[in-house]
């Protein structure tokens, strides 16, 4: 890993502090803020959980990487309520699925679809209306078709 001159607000990993070790740059640091821990530590082990499952061939990645989450769940609810962590385990490990919409149904019964925005609600997106690209028009109209309310 070489790390380069500029701001930054990661942990100090192995591999970071062997870069800082290796470089002539004067890094400055800070203890981690109990009320920013909790931050701190999950955006570590985002990353570390994607490389993981990332690296697991394409063909069982869905069910290998729902393993591994389950085992992970498992593995940091030792000390805290067996049956808060059952129930933060992927249902169905062998197949995974994403809730994408939850709606009432019409009074005939039929199903409502709406149709969903082109970038994962839960992800921030920078939307640059470039060519083939999500438009910022159509990502609020897709997602204001499924909103409760908006606060202006």
């Amino acid at each position: 890993m070489k790390l380069h001159s500029g701001a930054y607000d990661t942990l100090i990993t192995k591999s970071v502090d062997e870069a800082l070790a290796s470089t002539d740059l004067v890094s400055a640091t800070n203890d981690v803020d109990a009320a920013e821990a909790a931050e701190q530590y999950s955006r570590l082990i985002a990353v570390v959980v994607n490389r993981a499952i990332a690296a697991l061939p394409e063909n069982v990645r869905v069910s290998a990487g729902a393993e591994l989450i389950n085992a992970l769940i498992d593995h940091l609810s030792e000390g805290t309520s067996k049956s808060k962590a059952a129930n933060d385990a992927i249902a169905n490990q062998a197949n995974p699925r994403v809730l994408l919409s939850l709606l009432s149904a019409t009074p005939t019964g039929e199903k409502v679809v709406v149709s969903q925005p082109k970038t994962a609600l839960a992800q921030t997106a920078l939307l640059t209306n470039a060519p083939g690209e999500p438009t910022l028009v159509g990502q609020l109209v897709s997602e204001l078709l499924s909103a409760d309310g908006v606060d202006i």
